[in-house]
């Protein structure tokens, strides 16, 4: 909830607004909605005897908890659903575990296919979104040709380190001119 609270605050002289921002706004308060049953009554780590933490749940509860919450977003909101997707397949990337600040879930060597599945999973989810999204006049922004991020080269009007990811997600190669950093508010 508090995240969706400071996307909706997104945007000022600085930094624009992202495209289809309400999606945007909806995809950072609800990127957890799959946890409300879970978080009312939290399991108990039987090693630490206090509630497991969001990355020390068990891996296949935690699976099952984002992919609720995903199929539930994705009812109400495809584009963020999308973003949210997106999320979640960062939180088991390994490859991006090794930046400063960033943590991916731990999975045991006994839990990697498990992972692998949930991850060819939301593959394929996120080829179907992006699909149902480009043939959706709704969701195209007036003057790109795609819906927002998936033009070449382009971050969408995300100005946020976000919009680093998101090309790669949508498939698409990452033009460094026009990165959040660099790009002005009059592109």
């Amino acid at each position: 909830m508090l995240s969706g609270f400071f996307a909706h605050e997104w945007g000022n002289d600085l930094f624009q607004r992202p495209d289809l921002f309400e999606s945007f706004c909806l995809a950072a308060r609800e990127h957890d909605n799959g946890w409300c049953e879970w978080e009312l009554a939290p399991e108990i780590d039987p090693k630490t005897r206090v509630p497991y933490t969001f990355m020390s749940v068990p891996t296949e509860e935690h699976v099952a908890l984002y992919q609720r919450g995903l199929d539930r977003l994705a009812k109400v909101d495809r584009y963020a659903a999308l973003l949210a997707s997106l999320h979640c397949t960062g939180l088991y990337d390994r490859a991006r575990a090794t930046i400063p600040g960033y943590s991916a879930k731990y999975v045991k060597s006994t839990e990697s296919q498990l992972v692998n599945e949930f991850l060819q999973r939301l593959k394929l989810q996120q080829l179907r979104l992006k699909v149902d999204l480009r043939t959706n006049p709704a969701t195209k922004v007036p003057g790109r040709r795609q819906i927002a991020g998936t033009e070449r080269g382009s971050t969408g009007g995300f100005g946020s380190p976000f919009a680093l990811f998101l090309p790669q997600f949508l498939g698409r190669g990452h033009d460094r001119q026009r990165s959040p950093a660099r790009r002005t508010r009059n592109r």
